[in-house]
């Protein structure tokens, strides 16, 4: 649990691996530029060659994704190889690498997830097609859903360049942030709760992260104080 005195020093932490994660490999967001320009152009303007353009480019990511991590390598490896090497990822990339900046600088308790809206109303569940980092208070496993309350968990969102504890950063995303979800985009977005299913959560230990930390040094935060959810 986040007491109301360790709260400032807790995202203090965490928010410089969000900052790390997002600034470390200079990147396009193929996801921005898309939301970007449909703010620009309009919904009757999408004919125009580079909104064109610019899906194909998010959809080549996403095989690049499946390719990359479901054949050769794991979903830490793809982050890096996407975001280092390729100079381009959106919010997947940016949730994975804030773990393994996490990991690399000695924060337990670090995970990567995706986030799923609850409508209250509806009884439903949809995938907001948006994932983030978190760091809780005790370990999670993959594909098992994390309601959190107000204060159980921290959440780093690199993507949209925030860091909070779990209540205030959903309420972020139902009011400044409703925009880039469609789901939250009218009057019922208050009625929304939020579940992060955690994903790859044992692969990233052991030799894996020496070996990050010899090839990619410039993810170690030096200095680091961890986070401490109790």
């Amino acid at each position: 649990m986040v007491t109301f005195k360790s709260r400032q020093e807790i995202i203090r932490s965490a928010s410089t691996i969000e900052r790390r994660a997002h600034s470390v490999y200079p990147h396009i967001s193929p996801t921005r530029a898309v939301c970007q320009a449909n703010s620009l152009l309009g919904i009757k303007k999408w004919e125009d060659i580079n909104c064109k353009y610019l899906h194909e480019v998010n959809g080549n990511l996403s095989i690049l994704r499946m390719f990359i991590d479901n054949v050769r390598h794991t979903a830490s490896d793809m982050a890096i190889t996407c975001l280092k090497n390729n100079k381009v990822g959106n919010c997947g990339e940016e949730a994975i690498l804030a773990r393994i900046i996490g990991k690399l600088s000695g924060q337990r308790n670090i995970y990567t997830g995706n986030l799923i809206a609850i409508s209250q109303k509806e009884k439903s569940a949809k995938p907001t097609g948006h994932a983030v980092a978190f760091i809780t208070d005790s370990p999670v496993f993959d594909n098992c859903p994390k309601t959190f309350s107000q204060k159980e968990a921290v959440i780093i969102d690199p993507w949209l360049g925030i860091t909070d504890v779990a209540g205030n950063y959903f309420n972020k995303l139902k009011n400044a942030f409703k925009n880039n979800f469609a789901m939250l985009d009218s009057d019922k977005a208050k009625d929304i709760n939020f579940r992060v299913i955690p994903f790859d959560t044992t692969r990233l230990k052991g030799e894996k992260l020496l070996e990050y930390r010899d090839t990619n040094p410039e993810l170690v935060i030096k200095n680091y104080k961890r986070a401490e959810i109790k």
